[in-house]
């Protein structure tokens, strides 16, 4: 699969659409227009497996909310300062549905600070009296590999199947029972807000589409107050 892109040309060709309606260059920005839509539609995850260092907010709470599932980390930082692993938790089994809202958490506060940071602590206070997530902006290094991916790192067999179907319906030009529609939503703390129409599982007028959006959101309890 292409970095970035969900499904493949093969793939849309196979819905009908030829080369006389769109040549591979076109229907190739069409996927990647696809597959960033559907990572905005479901609350910013992506669907593939990333090895990423992201810098995140701190949120002065012992549960971080992620932007995408993580799947192993291999550094976890807290205002440059290495986090030990047994002090933190990721959570991410799919059985718990835990992908629909991913996190890591603090473990047995205030204890589990003492052995991350010692009795000093990055301020040179002592761990136990220091927020777990501590406030900041980008203060959270996190390293590892991310993505709303089956057990074999893989795109998910419906979102490729929705993007190759997304995608044609973007070169099918006057099909107006096709519309992109997504009411504004602030990435920043992942809280998202829909209007009249967002509330529903109609988002692009697909039907088997919006369902697989619908299956796929992040769950709604995420940034919430």
């Amino acid at each position: 699969m292409t970095a970035g892109q969900y499904a493949e040309v093969a793939q849309v060709r196979a819905l009908g659409v030829t080369v006389d309606a769109a040549n591979d260059d076109t229907v190739s920005l069409w996927l990647k227009a696809a597959s960033r839509y559907i990572e905005t539609a479901t609350g910013g995850f992506w669907f593939e497996k990333r090895t990423l260092t992201l810098q995140l907010d701190g949120n002065d709470q012992p549960v971080l909310e992620l932007p995408a599932p993580l799947l192993s980390a291999t550094s976890v930082k807290v205002f440059n300062v290495v986090v030990q692993p047994g002090s933190y938790v990721i959570r991410n089994q799919r059985e718990l549905q835990d992908f629909w809202w991913p996190r890591i958490e603090w473990v047995a506060l205030p204890l589990r600070m003492e052995r991350a940071f010692g009795t000093g602590g990055p301020f040179g206070q002592r761990a136990g009296f220091w927020n777990a997530w501590t406030w900041g902006q980008r203060n959270i290094e996190i390293a590892g590999d991310w993505g709303f991916v089956e057990e074999d790192f893989s795109t998910p067999a419906l979102i490729t199947r929705a993007c190759a179907q997304l995608a044609a319906n973007l070169t099918r030009k006057g099909d107006d029972r096709f519309s992109l529609y997504l009411d504004a939503e602030t990435f920043g703390n992942y809280r998202y807000e829909y209007g009249e129409r967002g509330q529903g599982d109609l988002i692009t007028g697909d039907v088997e589409v919006d369902q697989v959006i619908a299956m796929y959101r992040r769950a709604p309890t995420v940034g919430a107050a």
